[in-house]
This record gives structure tokens, sequence and C-alpha cells, in this order.
């Protein structure tokens, strides 16, 4: 997918220029004499006529039109899209819910191929207000530039409800489905409409609970999925996951299909220390722990399913870095411009991934190593 109005080499670069009714125009910011070539900007109107540049024939003829990261709104049919903002997006409908997000636009020029994206999940009783913080500062890395799509949790998924209801994202049950990724299916749907998406790099990334969430996308949108970082998550349909989850969250309350996934996307699996029995967390150990009331106690032991998980993906086929901080259940080791590298070398279609030889250098060889797939 890309948006077919942008195009990286600049109008400068044309030999003819773009002309309305047979009188040459010239950029606004740069009105020299004898211009012959210029960039038509989708929120200029450089020749006067009422109508933006990326609307008048002539340029739209030339497939020229540099567009305008922040309100590219040209063309685009589907209201929700065209309503979207770069910041936060609320009443945004998917089905009869409502959901919000939070979108970050580079500022840099728009790739030919369209931007990848990162669509970035967070844990129990954070917000996207607050994680955002932690992924929207790479948006304009010379790396990977990327847009990033932090969602808000629905309402009906949170700690509030009784399992199997979910814990903030809908990833408990997938045998139905999940709300959370519709939400992704839209939200992509419309950046594809708005700003033009590079389908070989929607990447997912996730901490705790909502990196559950970014597994549940590896598993349902698999086609779709390039690769994955996640900090302190879990496959909840291994087997060896579900028997880790005693005692309140074993049996049928826990509901994913067998995986099976076509393509073998790379993932970094990141988590901290195991802790003894009495451990809570998050000072010192991975561990995230719930009383609940009659049901019993609900234990997630993040080392535990981590160290599952980077046994179970490559017997299905898919590379692993595997990354033990030592510390609680919180955001360490590998940072996120190390993730942004990573999500760069990981296109969607990856065979074998480029750090089976060597990590580099943001994934130190003391916290992490590569675990490659099953042959």
């Amino acid at each position: 997918m890309q948006n077919k109005t942008v195009l990286a080499i600049l109008c400068t670069f044309l030999l003819a220029a773009c002309d309305d009714g047979g009188s040459s125009k010239t950029n606004n910011t740069n009105n020299a004499n004898n211009v012959t070539a210029e960039i038509c900007d989708d929120t200029l109107d450089n020749d006067g006529d009422g109508a933006t540049d990326c609307d008048d024939t002539d340029c739209a003829a030339a497939a020229n039109c540099v567009v305008n990261n922040v309100n590219n709104t040209n063309n685009v049919t589907n209201p929700a899209c065209a309503a979207l903002v770069d910041g936060n997006n609320t009443g945004f409908m998917v089905g009869q819910t409502a959901r919000t997000f939070y979108l970050k636009i580079p500022t840099v020029t728009a790739p030919v191929a369209g931007w990848p994206v990162v669509f970035a999940w967070h844990g129990v009783g954070d917000t996207a207000a607050n994680f955002r913080g932690l992924i929207e500062p790479q948006v304009n890395s010379t790396v990977m530039p990327f847009i990033a799509v932090t969602p808000d949790n629905d309402p009906a998924y949170s700690m509030s409800g009784i399992p199997p209801a979910g814990i903030d994202w809908d990833i408990l049950n997938l045998n139905d489905g999940s709300a959370d990724a519709l939400l992704f299916d839209a939200v992509l749907a419309c950046l594809e409409e708005r700003w033009g998406v590079d389908e070989d790099h929607v990447h997912a990334v996730g901490f705790s609970a909502g990196s559950i969430m970014a597994d549940t996308l590896g598993v349902l949108r698999n086609d779709a999925i390039a690769s994955i970082f996640t900090w302190s998550g879990a496959y909840l349909g291994f087997q060896n996951n579900k028997d880790d989850l005693q005692p309140a969250m074993a049996g049928s309350m826990i509901n994913w299909p067998a995986f099976s996934t076509t393509n073998k996307y790379a993932q970094v699996i990141v988590h901290g220390a195991d802790g003894d029995e009495s451990c809570t967390g998050p000072d010192g150990c991975d561990k995230y722990t719930v009383a609940m009331g009659m049901a019993g106690t609900f234990v997630a032991n993040f080392n535990h399913m981590g160290v599952n998980d980077a046994v179970s993906l490559p017997a299905n086929g898919h590379d692993v870095i595997h990354c033990g901080h030592a510390q609680g259940h919180t955001v360490a080791g590998p940072n996120v411009a190390a993730m942004v590298q990573f999500f760069a070398d990981h296109p969607r279609g990856t065979v074998n991934s480029p750090y089976s030889a060597n990590l580099p250098a943001g994934f130190s060889t003391d916290l992490c190593a590569f675990v490659p797939k099953a042959k």
C-alpha cells in the first residue's frame, strides 16, 4: 500500500512545471525568478484559484503533490478517517464502540513506499496518554520514521470486569476474535487512506497485558504483522503458559486458537527476573499479582512465560531475540531505539533474521541471545 499522491522526490527534479491554465505556478516559500517546477502542497493554493494544489488537475495528473503530514484529507471518502488528527482521537467508532487512541505523524518527508506503522499497547492500569511518551519520540528516527498508534483500552475490557471479559484488552478469549484486533484493522485502513502505509512495515509493541495484545495480533492478524517487540508478555495459547497462570485464570477462562502462522515474523521477547514465591513485583521479579476474592489469586509470572515463548515460538518457525533484564515488572533491557532498529531490519516476509550471526549494539549479549527457528 502506498499513497499515490506522495512522492519523495520533489517537483524541482521534474522536467515540467505544474501548470494551471497555461500559467506557471511558483512555490510560496521559494518564489525565485524563472522557476519552472515546484512543490504542489495539499494545504497551499499557489495559483489563487480557490483549490489546494493537490486538487488542481495539472498537479494531480503529474502525481507530484507533496502530502502535508498533519492534515491530508484530500480524496478521503471515509468521514471517520478524514477526522483523524495528529494527537488524541476520541469517538472513533469500531462497530458500535467508540474508541480512543493517539496518533503521532512524522514531520519528515514521507517514504515513497508509504509510512511504516507501529502499534503500541500499554499495560494494565496505564493509559495511552502516558505510554505514548515511550514510543512517540522515535517517530522521526533516521533509521525508520514511522506513524505511532497508541490505543487506549476499551472500558468493556477492564480490571473491573470479571474474566474472561479481559484485562484492559480483549486478549483472553480469541475464539470469537478480538475487539482490539478490529480496532487495529480500522485504524490501519484509515492510515492508508490518509497518509499511505508500507504494508511490509506494520509492527506491534507492548508491555505486560499490552504485550499479550501484541502477541494476539501475531495470532489473529498474522498476515499483516511484520515483527513484534514485547516487554513482559505471553502467548496465552501455549499450554505451558496456561498451566503457569494458577489458579484463577486456568482452564476455560483462556481460549486461544491453536498457534498456526504462515508469516513467520521475528520477535524480541524481553522479561525480568523470576524471584521467589512471595515476590509480587515490581521491584524484585517480573510478576503481576491480583487478588480476586473467592476466585483466588491471579498470578502472571512473565519470567516463566517469556522463557516458555522463547522455546515455543522457534519451535513453530519464528526467529526470536530473547532478553532477560534481571529486574522487576518494568520496561528495561533493549530500549526503544533498539526496537526501531529491529523493526527496520525485520520487514514482513523476512525469512532469516539478519541478527542470526551477530546481535546489534542495542541488544547487549549480556542480556540477549538469538534463538533460531527450528529447521
